[in-house]
């Protein structure tokens, strides 16, 4: 967008604009954190899939997808969830599911 000085500008203009109005926003959730901090139980609670009971160590970045129907069962909602760990390759990996393009579609 012309004369946005940054990117949460731009996503509040394109939120404003009418185009938007007539998409769907996606729905992203994006976990952060070190090491052994809990990321994947506390999505595998989100995604009702607390069932599983060994847990092994994540890739540096996961991605996940959960689908829920309307009671009416008309729509489908879909959300896409990133698994995002520390250490040296968090500054690049985190560029991933936070992207300008991204975030002017989504609902943060």
């Amino acid at each position: 967008f012309e004369g946005t000085t940054n990117m949460w500008e731009a996503c509040t203009q394109k939120m404003l604009s009418q185009d938007s109005k007539k998409s769907k926003p996606q729905k992203i959730a994006v976990f952060i954190g070190d090491k052994a901090a809990g990321k994947t139980s506390l999505i595998q609670v989100f995604l009702n899939q607390t069932g599983k009971k060994e847990i092994s160590p994540s890739a540096p970045l996961e991605y996940y997808h959960g689908k829920k129907t309307s009671i009416s069962g008309a729509s489908k909602e879909v959300s896409h969830i990133y698994e995002v760990g520390g250490g040296k390759a968090f500054y690049e990996l985190i560029k991933i599911p936070i992207s300008d393009e991204k975030l002017q579609q989504s609902i943060i």
